[in-house]
């Protein structure tokens, strides 16, 4: 993660480790000074993709925590 400002960036890469299309539903933030941007919402098996993130830190004192959601067609684990 790069800390610049009042941002926090990061970034996490989400991999499709079964033997079927993985699709993303939606991607949800536990707040709204937390933005994101996923490339693209299926993959194939083996396929991966980057999920930017920035999380605004204006008004934030000492340690914090944001969630970030993701919501999938796996039946396993949809969330």
């Amino acid at each position: 993660m790069i800390i610049s400002g009042l941002e926090l960036k990061g970034k996490i890469t989400l991999k499709n480790t079964g033997n079927d299309l993985l699709k993303i539903h939606g991607v949800s933030s536990s707040c709204g000074c937390t933005t994101y941007r996923l490339e693209k919402r299926k993959l194939e098996p083996g396929e991966e993709v980057k999920l930017n993130f920035v999380v605004d830190t204006r008004g934030e004192l000492g340690r914090f925590e944001k969630v970030i959601t993701i919501h999938t067609n796996d039946p396993d684990s949809p969330i």
